[in-house]
């Protein structure tokens, strides 16, 4: 299991959000924990805001990383496993 939050003022994100994440895709998928990946950067825009990038790589405003719930979904899709 992998994942890192560009901006440092983000690593107050609670572990356990991440954690939540990666293990409802594991669940979910069939896929071991040990083979999710996941990147996020974060974005100075206006709004609750995230795109997938690439495969395991979600872009992210501000206020998604301080959002419980959205940070949540973000890091959901990014762990997603992909082709």
């Amino acid at each position: 299991m992998f994942w890192r939050w560009a901006q440092p003022y983000c690593g107050h994100r609670p572990h356990s959000i991440m954690v939540r994440a990666v293990q409802a895709v594991a669940t979910d998928s069939g896929a071991p924990i040990s083979s999710l990946h996941a990147a996020a950067s974060v974005i100075f825009v206006r709004g609750p805001w995230w795109r997938i990038v690439g495969p395991g790589e979600i872009l992210c405003s501000a206020v998604t990383a301080q959002s419980d719930d959205d940070a949540y979904d973000a890091l959901k899709a990014a762990f997603e496993p992909h082709g």
